[in-house]
């Protein structure tokens, strides 16, 4: 808007509308691209898409628009706190944080990680906790 004011320019509207734009497409460019590159990338911190929308959702809900703003870091703190208690002395917590950062990294067999499964031969839960195993094709 304080583009409208200027004398000098010829046409403030075709400025002010490319300078938006502009604005946008570099908003769209960085937090589309760059930072989901960057973010899929730290396996330590990695969050499963869902839980970072169903997050939003809910502290959306709860908070409004803060809440969506600390949604994820508040998130990062919770998978932080699980992979500090995994480490930790107490049997309780041993119990939980695998499963909770299974499910919350979105890794196939977040229901029993750590257990294995009686019809699951152990060659093959092997394989799958190494994270090589696919699916065979039809």
């Amino acid at each position: 808007p304080v583009i409208l004011l200027d004398g000098l320019l010829t046409s403030p509207i075709l400025v002010l509308t490319v300078a938006i734009i502009g604005q946008l497409l570099l908003k769209l460019a960085f937090s589309n691209i760059l930072e989901m590159k960057l973010v899929e990338q730290d396996r330590e911190m990695s969050i499963h898409p869902v839980w970072v929308l169903l997050g939003l959702n809910y502290f959306g809900y709860i908070w409004g628009p803060v809440g969506m703003l600390i949604s994820v870091p508040v998130l990062a703190l919770m998978k932080s706190a699980a992979l500090s208690s995994l480490v930790s002395e107490d049997g309780l917590s041993r119990s939980w944080a695998p499963n909770f950062l299974a499910c919350l990294e979105g890794r196939p067999g977040a229901w029993g990680a750590g257990r294995r499964p009686r019809f699951i031969s152990p060659e093959l839960t092997a394989v799958i906790e190494r994270g090589h195993w696919q699916a065979p094709s039809p």
